[in-house]
């Protein structure tokens, strides 16, 4: 589904990417949006790309269950990968027994969408952002492919390019 202009009109350009909220039947709530500049494609970069505009309508648009494959992707890397190695030392790392409990630890996602040709150059479609209370000061991201299925999680440093 392509974006048209009014949709993207609240975005802000900042000589990188377009920042801005839009609603998602994914997330199904307003959520924060990076969109990275489609400098390297050879045309105006200071110019969305219609590739871009339609992949930011299917990530607005992908069906709300997919968000759900997200909340237990999160809940199995926390309980494998935070809280055993964390609890009890850690009063914030405590236990949680179902995927919907994964939101009282972390912040709604905030995405982040590479270029084009970052997202041609390698097999990740979109970031989601998190903030978390194991690791307040740097937070983490999630690498989704271009199915939206998430992949890794990693530094939210190691995701901007």
């Amino acid at each position: 589904m392509p974006f048209h202009n009014d949709e993207l009109a609240d975005f802000e350009f900042d000589g990188f990417s377009w920042d801005g909220r839009l609603s998602t039947e994914w997330t199904g709530a307003a959520t924060d949006i990076s969109i990275n500049s489609d400098e390297f494609t050879g045309q105006d970069y200071e110019k969305l790309s219609n590739e871009t505009k339609e992949y930011v309508g299917k990530i607005a648009a992908a069906a709300a269950d997919s968000f759900a494959v997200l909340e237990r992707f999160l809940f199995e890397h926390y309980q494998a990968n935070i809280f055993l190695n964390l609890y009890p030392e850690c009063e914030y790392a405590p236990r949680i027994d179902k995927p919907p409990e994964i939101w009282k630890l972390v912040s709604q996602p905030s995405i982040h969408i590479p270029s084009s040709t970052g997202r041609s150059n390698y097999n990740v479609g979109f970031y989601t952002m998190f903030d978390c209370i194991w690791g307040p000061e740097h937070g983490f991201a999630v690498e989704h492919d271009h199915d939206f299925l998430p992949q890794s999680v990693i530094d939210i440093d190691q995701c901007c390019y």
